[in-house]
């Protein structure tokens, strides 16, 4: 097994394509690739575990809102900073809360819309979550039950104003925060404190870094990178005998990445001893987990959580 930082496997790569391509390129075609690579197994080196802990809802007390003001003042109410980057719902619509002043004070987005009312009714909840660091897609996340990955236009059709509150069921992506966190909604908002645990694929995109630490056998990453290196360089020869020799060499490497694809593997299984249980197709809990072979994964974690 060989151990690269992204910068030096970029600097292999290029190197080996005798710079006919740039650094750019260069960091293209190894994301590609590594997104790729990851795709074709589930890979136990290339996942992470997390947990998400939910925030129950609030409904205490009373807000007083006027028509197309921005700030809302609450009575034995409980507001607090954390409650920024949730949703409040009064008077039928559902709002950003962008500030808070204190226990009694928001800021909200848009501007209240609905008629003046000095003392109505309100539901706070959250429902955007992070997920850990690097964690880009998720394989299965559990409460005590399943949840299952929508679309954010599906969710649209269920309830466009995303006011219900309850047991999590779906779950949809909502792109990254400001520090680059995937972020998720939950559908219903949950109503109270859940403890969510989640498998992802952990993928740090190599454009991005220069530190991060690549799991290799036989630099199986490295070939496939130079297989579609080597097609690129050989597409922009004008002399046909430069092309094919360019060509021959992107054959040599895939080839080569195949070959390492099966010995990675391979690793990946004895890790564990799971050859045997491949073979047999009876698979212990351990190797369930991390391999995700069906769905019986989703009830292990929900048993143990």
């Amino acid at each position: 097994m060989a151990l690269l930082t992204v910068r030096n496997l970029v600097g292999r790569f290029l190197s080996a394509v005798d710079s006919q391509l740039d650094d750019l390129q260069g960091r293209e075609i190894l994301d590609e690739c590594y997104r790729e690579l990851f795709s074709t197994w589930d890979y136990s080196f290339g996942k992470v575990r997390g947990t998400i802990v939910t925030t129950a809802v609030k409904t205490s007390g009373t807000v007083s809102v006027t028509a197309s003001s921005s700030t809302l003042t609450g009575a034995s109410t409980s507001f607090a900073t954390g409650d920024v980057g949730s949703f409040i719902s009064v008077g039928g619509n559902r709002y950003d809360i962008t500030a808070v002043s204190g226990s009694t004070g928001l800021v909200i987005g848009p501007a209240y819309v609905s008629s003046a009312n000095t003392a109505a009714t309100y539901t706070l909840f959250k429902s955007y979550y992070n997920l850990t660091t690097n964690a880009s897609h998720i394989i299965a996340a559990a409460i005590q039950w399943p949840l299952y990955e929508v679309s954010e236009r599906e969710l649209d059709r269920i309830d466009p104003q995303r006011n219900s509150t309850g047991q999590p069921i779906y779950y949809t992506y909502r792109g990254m925060d400001t520090s680059a966190l995937q972020q998720i909604e939950l559908y219903p908002a949950p109503a109270s404190a859940y403890v969510i645990r989640y498998v992802a694929f952990s993928i740090d995109e190599i454009a991005t870094s220069n530190s991060k630490v690549i799991v290799l056998i036989n630099n199986v990453l490295l070939k496939k990178a130079l297989e579609q290196g080597c097609m690129q360089v050989a597409a922009k020869k004008d002399d046909p005998n430069v092309a094919s020799k360019w060509v021959a060499l992107a054959d040599r490497y895939g080839r080569q990445w195949h070959e390492g694809m099966i010995l990675l593997q391979q690793w990946d299984m004895s890790m564990r001893g799971d050859m045997t249980e491949r073979a047999s197709g009876v698979f212990s809990d351990d190797f369930t987990r991390s391999h995700d072979t069906d769905s019986a994964f989703l009830y292990g974690i929900a048993k143990s959580g």
